[in-house]
């Protein structure tokens, strides 16, 4: 169970840090436009 929980908290740590890659980039991208 403990290697489980592990494998999900480092997911839902992977997750984050994509999703703030694709908010960084998405924000870069709306600069250049500007």
């Amino acid at each position: 169970m403990m290697f489980f929980d592990e494998n999900l908290h480092l997911d839902n740590r992977k997750k984050k840090a994509v999703s703030h890659l694709c908010n960084t980039a998405w924000r870069a991208q709306t600069d250049i436009v500007d």
